[in-house]
């Protein structure tokens, strides 16, 4: 078995002004968060491949291909006349899978999120016990997760399919990036829950990702950090350091335009049936 991780982060879309200091400080909450928790990982069978705009600054784009145990894949989002997921996967195929006819997990990942040190590992006893003929292809689908930040609460709602999950395939490169998570679900023959829940960030609750949130960053779950490898005083410290305002309201216009993009992708994908 073939096993990617995708994450995507610093993707520049056609509308987006991404600054340096945002661009910097979005590399530093993946290496505090997403990049920790795979970096100690229990088994190291898999690749860590970093979605990225291909038109970053020269200081970003040294900064990033400097990041241990990834690989860049620079991709921006495809035209109005491309259908994103069939893009995405076409060049990703054509990179990865010339000539490979086994077994292919993607894991999607965002770059703030984490995941257990285990994760890896329970992945490549499921692809060992899967058998030859089985029905393709198998989403893997985490049993829960945990969103940590001041006032709690799970505010997005994953139509059977969660924010972070994996797609088992054979001779059938989809990915599991891009595409819409319930498109996902509706093209995986196969459901197999596995014990892996993920952290995510609440970002609207707290003081430096939102001009709106006032309160502190608290861990407000009852979860051991440690096995998502996860250095807790050192995580939160880092998460409640101040920023500029202008660093704030900046993110804040960042985080309308996403809105925005949003619906412009879910257009994007309907006209192309």
């Amino acid at each position: 078995m073939l096993h990617f991780v995708l994450t995507r982060i610093n993707q520049k879309w056609i509308y987006r002004d991404l600054h340096e200091d945002y661009l910097n400080y979005r590399i530093d909450l993946f290496l505090e968060t997403c990049h920790m928790s795979l970096s100690k990982q229990t088994s190291s069978n898999f690749k860590h491949i970093l979605i990225c705009s291909p038109t970053l600054p020269e200081k970003i784009m040294n900064r990033m291909y400097s990041i241990s145990n990834t690989e860049l894949f620079l991709y921006d989002n495809p035209t109005q006349s491309q259908v994103p997921g069939e893009c995405f996967a076409k060049l990703f195929n054509d990179r990865y899978l010339s000539g490979y006819s086994g077994v292919l997990c993607t894991t999607s990942l965002d770059s703030d999120d984490m995941i257990p040190i285990d994760y890896v590992e329970k992945v490549s006893k499921i692809s060992e016990e899967i058998k030859k003929d089985a029905n393709f292809p198998i989403l893997l689908r985490s049993t829960g997760f945990f969103t940590l930040g001041s006032d709690f609460f799970n505010s997005v709602s994953y139509d059977r399919t969660p924010p972070f999950f994996s797609l088992l395939e054979k001779n059938r490169y989809n990915t599991s990036v891009i595409t819409g998570h319930r498109s996902i679900h509706k093209k995986a023959k196969d459901i197999l829950d596995i014990n892996s829940p993920q952290i995510m960030l609440k970002h609207s609750a707290n003081n430096y990702m939102s001009p709106r949130g006032k309160k502190p960053f608290k861990k407000n779950v009852n979860i051991d950090l440690r096995k998502y490898g996860i250095e807790e005083e050192h995580l939160f410290l880092f998460l409640n350091k101040k920023l500029s305002n202008t660093f704030k309201n900046r993110e804040e216009g960042i985080r309308k335009n996403r809105r925005k993009n949003n619906l412009k992708f879910k257009d994007m994908v309907r006209n192309s049936k």
